[in-house]
């Protein structure tokens, strides 16, 4: 069981006695304009105005949430969901939050403007326990508030005044109990306070569960911002299951395009690998003639043409390339032909290919190629250098294979 101790104000704290795994970090130090990645999708919860996100943008490793209403502001919330669900029973989710409410004005019903840190069925209001920092222009004007709702079942919500706006939540979860924590001092240095405790009688959230960080103006006047600033996101579990399932991955699992570094599942590379053996495979161009390339007329000179070899949107699914089939080799020569990934003018070297003519053999035939998975519609080019001073060319075609069973 949890142990109890004293937090600033006067509440009882209570800390998990158990050892904790890591089970998810973000310290949001890669750009995204719209804070829309491959762990985090934003959305609207309600309305449709003035509503955003980014990712180290606005602010250095932070996330950003924001609703800021126009010139004639309607009332809107805004979330950015983490995709990394939770299924472990026994979890805390953290996380730390700089609060900005523009000119705080009066609520909207029952619902001021606020900055909220949930876990739940994604951003279903029905399905969540919430904590948040919330402000007016009236009454106490600033407080932090907790509410939860179990299949629409509306629990009681607690309240704590405060006028500090950088702080840090943390939702900790015991089978079907969860409790909400605040600290006005933020990570490495929290003291956490428990606000408050629901217990989920009905098992209404026993699935996999979402972290949400939102946001939400009552938009009574445009400068009724709501703005989260969100940093040190982390996720811990007890549960060995979960980190077993992180590890072993799901059925349909396979390793993403392109390729990250240590975040792949067992499932993932032995699903992958059995596609790169038995995956669809296709030539390209098919029925048709090869591509010719030419070489800039001067020894090993790369300035000569990069030729688009397959057309971006045409291989529609994962995939990558295993040979080239060279022919036509113009002259005696010793060639190379780079093979790139990208769009016309940004092109990335992936890949070369040795090319080879003498008076007596030219080595016209299929040669091994080794490129990075590409991502499904990529755009794949090639250039011919030679050895020579001429303006040699060479004949080009590809084969390669998808990620799946069928083209």
């Amino acid at each position: 069981m949890p142990n109890s101790k004293t937090g600033p104000g006067g509440s009882e704290y209570q800390e998990m006695n158990e050892k904790l795994l890591p089970f998810d970090k973000d310290i949001f130090d890669v750009a995204d304009a719209d804070g829309n990645n491959e762990r985090w999708t934003p959305a609207y919860v309600a309305g449709t105005e003035g509503g955003s996100s980014d990712i180290n943008t606005s602010v250095a490793n932070k996330m950003r949430i924001a609703v800021e209403p126009d010139g004639s502001p309607t009332f809107a919330s805004y979330a950015n969901v983490n995709l990394h669900k939770v299924s472990s029973k026994v979890f805390e989710a953290i996380a730390d939050y700089d609060c900005d409410f523009g000119t705080p004005d009066v609520p909207l019903g029952v619902f001021w403007a606020s900055c909220n840190f949930a876990v739940g069925l994604g951003p279903d209001a029905n399905n969540g326990v919430s904590i948040g920092r919330e402000s007016i222009s009236t009454g106490v004007e600033n407080r932090i508030h907790t509410s939860a709702t179990f299949g629409a079942a509306a629990q009681t919500d607690y309240y704590f005044t405060t006028a500090v706006e950088d702080v840090a939540f943390k939702i900790d979860r015991h089978f079907n109990i969860y409790r909400c924590y605040y600290s006005l001092t933020q990570s490495p240095n929290e003291e956490w306070v428990l606000l408050a405790e629901y217990e989920d009688t009905a098992g209404a959230l026993d699935e996999s569960l979402n972290v949400v960080v939102s946001t939400f103006s009552p938009a009574q006047i445009q400068a009724q911002t709501a703005i989260a600033d969100v940093g040190n996101f982390r996720i811990n579990t007890l549960d060995a299951d979960v980190v077993y399932n992180e590890i072993m991955g799901e059925a349909e699992d396979l390793v993403s395009a392109p390729f990250v570094e240590g975040v792949e599942s067992l499932i993932a590379y032995s699903q992958t690998g059995y596609y790169h053996v038995h995956g669809a495979s296709f030539l390209y161009p098919d029925k048709a003639i090869p591509v010719q390339l030419t070489a800039n007329a001067a020894s090993w000179n790369e300035t000569g043409a990069i030729v688009e070899i397959i057309p971006a949107n045409t291989i529609t699914k994962t995939f990558d390339l295993h040979w080239a089939s060279i022919t036509s080799i113009s002259a005696v020569l010793d060639g190379v032909i780079d093979i790139f990934t990208g769009g016309a003018g940004s092109e990335i070297k992936i890949a070369s290919i040795d090319v080879s003519r003498t008076s007596n053999f030219s080595r016209e035939n299929a040669m091994p190629v080794q490129i990075p998975q590409q991502v499904a519609n990529s755009r794949i080019s090639a250039r011919f250098t030679s050895s020579t001073a001429n303006a040699d060319t060479v004949s080009l075609k590809v084969y390669g294979h998808v990620y799946d069973t069928s083209l």
